[in-house]
């Protein structure tokens, strides 16, 4: 009897080490399938060297090392070796996803890590071509001393009603910072700043003081929420009706477009409100807008598979699209759209705006995707007049339009981009754009402490500010 128990015994344990071991090989192999069939940037991961069969194999590896097969899947150790496993290795090419992500065991989100600018309280002013201390909060450091580092670190700012330049720096978390003055690195006391809280406030909304028109839209997906639609046609009719104010408002006026907290959505959420602000007229998809639009975004490339399709159909079946407008999933093998190449040296402009003030965009380290694709988009009517104040965005503009694809098993959801922007000339030829991860530069810098401040320099509106600052 104890020989037939110690070998029920066995054949549990190794049934349950076949299965853990062969979901874990199952799952693998889909995840090889979306990335090379459903995934925009597979060709150029291989250029740089990626070889998808030595991830796989990695995969398997340091699960089996780390948890073994004896036990049930843990999903949420498989999720963090996937993403690490992925991420690592697209970071040793030198590549950048920020619409690359992982969502398993309540985990939703980019496994990239991010560069936070660090603000130091060190202000220059320039004399001749050298940049001196003009003041600092740090006793260390003696005003009048000599810049001697990176000229990229002095970013401009307001202070003190004068522009003057700040060292900021851009690293990872808990970096430690330095500062060269005078031919030698010293320790810097520096903050991350603060991101503007938009938790209270509505999707879209608008006012007018005597000088400015202020827009501020949180949210490119309008609260779309198919769960809760009255509040989505709620948000529509409110966009719809600030679009008419914008038409009637005075064209001297500038206006202040608000992107901080802005994680993105529909950038056309954005190209309805650019059209009213330049020209005091509505989007019409037949206008000349759309047409600088496509001359701007030459580069762009897109793929479609069958993978890719099935995703497309999961997508409207979870967002609940009529069936009569879903769209079947056809077998197509691995195809590109578009042309990879640009070699465009010209920033397309439309002009003949009517606005005659200027569009101030306000932006921060959770302005990202689609909202950042509408800042691009903004420099094509005119560009000199467009002026970005506040942090760097978040930076995930560089590939886009991804669907998610479930692992079998583990039920580990993989989200893809299936086109990719970063050779548009809208990005490319754009000297703000730094790119995923670091995003959009400002023309102004300001952390959360001297927003307020700037605004009020650059507008010369008080009565804008003291609406801001009640908020």
């Amino acid at each position: 009897m104890k020989r037939i128990f110690y070998i029920i015994c066995i054949s549990l344990a190794l049934t349950g080490c076949y299965k853990t071991k062969s979901e874990v090989k199952e799952d693998c192999k889909y995840l090889k399938k979306v990335i090379t069939e459903a995934y925009v940037n597979y060709d150029e991961l291989v250029e740089r060297g990626f070889d998808v069969d030595y991830l796989i194999k990695n995969i398997g590896e340091e699960y089996s090392d780390t948890f073994g097969y004896e036990n049930p899947l843990d999903v949420a150790g498989f999720g963090e070796i996937i993403a690490y496993n992925i991420t690592d290795y697209f970071l040793a090419l030198d590549f950048y996803d920020n619409h690359l992500s992982f969502k398993f065991d309540k985990y939703n989100n980019s496994f990239y890590r991010q560069k936070y600018c660090y603000y130091s309280n060190i202000y220059f002013e320039k004399k001749d071509n050298n940049y001196y201390v003009k003041k600092s909060d740090d006793d260390t450091i003696k005003t009048g001393s000599c810049y001697t580092g990176d000229l990229d670190l002095l970013r401009p700012v307001i202070c003190s009603n004068e522009v003057l330049y700040r060292y900021i720096v851009l690293d990872y978390y808990n970096a430690n910072i330095t500062i060269d003055l005078d031919n030698k690195e010293i320790p810097c006391k520096a903050k991350i700043s603060d991101v503007y809280n938009v938790d209270n406030h509505d999707a879209i909304e608008y006012f007018e003081t005597a000088n400015t028109v202020y827009i501020g839209l949180k949210d490119c997906y309008l609260n779309i929420n198919k769960q809760d639609m009255e509040k989505y046609h709620e948000t529509r009719n409110k966009f719809d009706k600030i679009v008419s104010m914008i038409q009637k408002s005075d064209v001297n006026k500038n206006v202040v477009l608000d992107l901080r907290g802005n994680r993105g959505g529909y950038a056309e959420s954005i190209y309805y409100l650019l059209c009213p602000i330049f020209y005091r007229q509505k989007l019409d998809y037949r206008s000349d807008f759309l047409d600088i639009v496509k001359i701007a975004t030459e580069g762009q490339y897109s793929i479609r598979s069958t993978e890719i399709n099935k995703a497309i159909l999961n997508y409207q079946i979870k967002n609940n699209i009529a069936e009569e407008n879903r769209i079947e999933p056809k077998e197509e093998p691995r195809t590109i759209i578009g042309e990879k190449n640009n070699t465009s040296d010209v920033f397309p402009q439309l002009g003949r705006e009517l606005l005659q003030g200027n569009l101030f965009i306000l932006m921060d380290s959770k302005t990202a995707s689609a909202a950042e694709y509408g800042i691009a988009t903004s420099y094509l009517i005119n560009k000199e007049k467009v002026i970005l104040v506040g942090n760097k965005t978040f930076g995930a503009m560089s590939s886009g339009s991804y669907y998610s694809y479930t692992l079998p098993n583990s039920r580990i959801e993989v989200n893809l981009a299936t086109v990719n922007h970063e050779n548009e000339t809208l990005f490319r030829l754009n000297t703000r754009w730094h790119g995923d991860t670091e995003g959009f530069f400002p023309d102004y810098f300001a952390d959360n402490d001297t927003i307020n401040e700037t605004l009020e320099y650059l507008l010369k509106d008080p009565e804008l500010v003291k609406k801001l600052s009640e908020w």
